[in-house]
């Protein structure tokens, strides 16, 4: 989504994220759902896991920030809205990707994570929300949105 101030000046959505990164897991070592989804939080990946996963799903997501942007300046005839800052919604401990993309596409770029604004309180455990932030980002970048 691009906006200035208050105003959604354009918003497209791109379907690349975790269900794309399991899926590739699947793939690539041919497991099943829960066997690549244990993978892709596991601390101890294959050797060529960066290569063989990261890498494609990093030029992949790449290649959509590239056509939103191609799309969005294509649509707005001017450029007096460049877009000015990029900001990549992930869970905590994720790879950062905002360097890479900063540097193919030239806009600053930072990643964020929407589950760290969430507040512990009586209702809400401070450790078990740590622990749930991967699987709350997606819930968390929808209430964002305003879905």
């Amino acid at each position: 989504m691009i906006a200035r101030g208050n105003h959604i000046l354009y918003k497209q959505e791109i379907n690349l994220g975790h269900d794309h990164l399991v899926q590739m897991i699947r793939r690539q070592y041919q497991l099943g759902d829960d066997e690549a989804w244990a993978q892709l939080h596991s601390t101890d990946k294959p050797a060529d896991f960066k290569i063989k996963v990261g890498d494609q799903f990093q030029q992949q997501f790449l290649q959509e920030v590239q056509r939103f942007l191609q799309f969005y300046y294509t649509t707005q005839g001017d450029h007096s809205a460049d877009v000015q800052h990029i900001l990549i919604c992930d869970y905590p401990n994720s790879v950062d990707i905002s360097p890479y993309i900063a540097q193919q596409v030239n806009i600053p770029t930072q990643q964020i994570y929407p589950v760290n604004t969430a507040q512990a309180g009586s209702k809400l455990d401070a450790h078990r929300l740590a622990a749930d932030a991967m699987q709350l980002t997606v819930a968390f970048g929808l209430a964002m949105r305003g879905l």
